[in-house]
């Protein structure tokens, strides 16, 4: 994502202010709004000549963080295996609909794949979010190796994270829509079972042309 950040910005000193906001905030829920910002604000570069809106998208996704921290502690619980993620893509994909997101569940015949979209025309944004846990990585929420069940699966690369960090991202984006800052399409593509699996080159397929975006954009 960073390298991405290097290649788009014009500010070199700001991207570096974003990777040091991720990496040294003291705590996760912090961490996850962080993460929430820096897709919101890539995406708003990308979709308008004007970054004033940035510190709208922060007091956003500030105003959301404890919802969204609820939700990444509950997909952690739950740790449910790739294309078995019945409960956290239903919790993602409820959240968005709430916030008004017009949600297609099911797409690629992928029962736990979704898309939520807001918003008409181009650009269209596209934001992955990934929710699968992994083989014996059950985990405690503790700084030590405690696994809750022996080979259990868990969430070592923080997709509990990463996929709320992106709704949280989309929302903001579609508050920006709704107000009339920008113009454009956010749309939020629930990707199973990222770690082994192929959900990614699905939104590719002839069937799915629809749901083509101009640029898309995930946490990393």
């Amino acid at each position: 994502m960073f390298a991405l950040l290097h290649s788009l910005s014009p500010s070199i000193r700001w991207i570096t202010f974003l990777r040091s906001q991720v990496r040294t905030k003291g705590n996760m829920a912090t961490r996850l709004s962080t993460f929430g910002y820096v897709l919101a604000w890539l995406a708003l570069g990308i979709s308008s000549p004007c970054l004033a809106q940035k510190s709208k998208l922060a007091a956003s996704i500030e105003q959301r963080g404890m919802e969204s921290w609820t939700a990444a502690k509950q997909i952690w619980e739950w740790a449910e295996p790739g294309y078995q993620e019945h409960k956290s893509s239903k919790l993602l994909a409820d959240l968005l609909e709430r916030h008004g997101f017009q949600v297609e569940r099911g797409v690629a015949e992928i029962p736990t794949a979704f898309t939520a979209t807001f918003g008409s025309g181009a650009p269209v944004i596209g934001i992955l979010g990934e929710y699968d846990a992994l083989p014996g990585l059950s985990q405690q929420a503790v700084p030590t190796r405690e696994p809750r069940q022996s080979g259990g699966y868990g969430h070592g690369c923080g997709h509990h994270l990463f996929g709320v960090a992106s709704a949280s991202a989309a929302i903001a984006i579609a508050e920006q829509l709704r107000a009339g800052e920008i113009r454009g399409t956010v749309r939020f593509y629930g990707c199973p079972a990222e770690e082994g699996g192929v959900p990614r080159s699905s939104w590719c397929s002839p069937a799915l042309q629809r749901l083509r975006y101009s640029i898309a954009l995930a946490s990393r």
